[in-house]
């Protein structure tokens, strides 16, 4: 086994251009899914990765400073929208 520390961007396009010989897999947590919020890659997850196992569950906690004018997902996630120009 060889360990190739590189950022998720770089090592989740190596994994999705990668024959499907069982040879090169990709260990990650949630940052894939946070990757995608902070970053336009390359490649897409959901069709150009495919997921073989899990090896264990965090749970996810969204906090927010009680000055900012939302009180559900829903709400960041629109006022989000309305902030970051169009990709």
């Amino acid at each position: 086994m060889i360990v190739d520390n590189r950022p998720l961007y770089l090592m989740g396009e190596l994994v999705a251009q990668a024959p499907p010989d069982g040879y090169i897999t990709l260990v990650l947590g949630n940052i894939l899914w946070m990757e995608l919020l902070v970053r336009i890659i390359s490649f897409d997850p959901v069709q150009d990765i495919a997921p073989t196992t899990t090896l264990g569950m965090t749970p996810n906690v969204l906090f927010g400073h009680p000055a900012l004018p939302v009180k559900s997902t829903e709400e960041l996630i629109s006022l989000a929208q309305k902030q970051i120009p169009d990709r």
